[in-house]
């Protein structure tokens, strides 16, 4: 979904470069970055392979990253994410897609305002993420929704819309069903049955009698508290 929506929205009458994001005889190929290759990174980079794009692959684990090499076409290129890495990606990419796994108030940033500035005008970043807080990618200022699904910044279009495979539930009901019904009978099983035990369930138990439990959110929300605080 996130190619799809970077496609759609890099044309130029809806704020984009005007680049068609596919492969045409005779005109250089877009070039697509993404960042992470997990289960929405792989399917982002699939895709835009398919569809005859210059892919670029940034992640942070050598040997991880070294075995998706092997796993997509020999054309794609995969590179161990640092600063330097970013700039000389970015400057001249068509559409970037943050896709790593989770992003949040105390998340380094990886591509800044100043990154953001030198890339080609009519670009975009997609936010697959969709973390809270500043987190990797600072110049997202708010979500953005299906009805208006891309602001600019910079020059530079931004599209941060939680949950896209939203926008296809026919599919995303049929695709997803099979996966997380098990977990979800597991969950009911743990709920009515005092002595079924878990262990995914127990790890993801959030709130229990009305209490955060979870210590990761329960540390956020103290930071969420402390901003509202300080914005009062």
């Amino acid at each position: 979904m996130a190619v799809l929506y970077g496609a759609y929205h890099l044309q130029s009458h809806l704020g984009g470069s005007g680049v068609l994001l596919s492969d045409v005889v005779g005109v250089k190929p877009p070039k697509v970055v993404v960042i992470g290759y997990g289960t929405a990174g792989g399917a982002a980079i699939r895709l835009a392979v398919a569809l005859g794009a210059e892919v670029v692959v940034l992640g942070t684990n050598r040997e991880k990253l070294r075995r998706f090499q092997a796993t997509v076409p020999p054309s794609v290129r995969c590179l161990v994410n640092s600063r330097e890495v970013l700039v000389n990606e970015l400057k001249d990419a068509d559409l970037v897609i943050g896709a790593i796994q989770i992003s949040t108030y105390d998340t380094p940033p990886m591509i800044d305002e100043e990154m953001v500035k030198m890339m080609k005008p009519g670009s975009m970043i997609v936010d697959v993420t969709c973390g809270y807080g500043s987190g990797y990618l600072p110049t997202f200022s708010k979500f953005t929704s299906f009805d208006q699904p891309v602001y600019e910044r910079f020059g530079v279009l931004h599209c941060k819309i939680d949950l896209l495979p939203a926008a296809v539930p026919a599919t995303t009901t049929r695709a997803v069903s099979p996966l997380v019904a098990p977990y979800l009978l597991n969950l009911g099983e743990s709920i009515f049955n005092p002595t079924f035990c878990d262990s995914i369930s127990a790890a993801g138990k959030i709130i229990e009698n009305g209490r955060i439990v979870h210590h990761e959110v329960a540390r956020h929300m103290e930071m969420v508290n402390r901003e509202r605080v300080h914005n009062a």
